[in-house]
């Protein structure tokens, strides 16, 4: 397969991803390439925010019982 055809196909394949998720697809490889790079950043940083709001959730309730932490069926199979 030559060079020009691989080129080709990532370019599509880049094409179908940002076509998939809203973007515009237009322009050069390396145009599509930063798009979809600025996505997986904020992507990224959204999934970090979560993850500092869940666990500020989780020490806020740390005076919870250790026993309220496990689940039920855990419990079960413990006696």
């Amino acid at each position: 397969m030559g060079v020009r055809w691989i080129s080709f196909l990532r370019k599509q394949q880049l094409i179908s991803y940002l076509t998939t998720l809203g973007v515009s697809a237009e322009g050069k490889v390396i145009d599509l390439r930063k798009r979809l790079a600025a996505l997986v950043r904020a992507n990224a940083e959204h999934q970090i925010e979560a993850l500092n709001n869940w666990e500020a959730e989780f020490w806020a309730g740390e005076n919870i019982e250790d026993d309220e932490l496990v689940p039920d069926d855990e419990e079960e199979h413990s006696n």
